[in-house]
């Protein structure tokens, strides 16, 4: 019984590392996205602008 209590444990503790591991991956790749995003934006703000310094 207290064999099967510490490998429960032991499993939780496994997912639980794996589900952190992968929010870290999902959270990388969203601040990767937000980046990309946030420096196109920029980019277009930029010409918009200089659009119309030029009319």
């Amino acid at each position: 019984d207290h064999l099967i209590e510490k490998i429960l444990l032991l499993q939780r503790l496994i997912r639980l590392f794996h589900v952190r591991r992968q929010f870290e991956r999902v959270r990388k790749e969203y601040l990767k996205t937000l980046s990309d995003i946030e420096g196109e934006l920029s980019i277009k703000s930029v010409e918009i602008i200089r659009t119309k310094s030029i009319d």
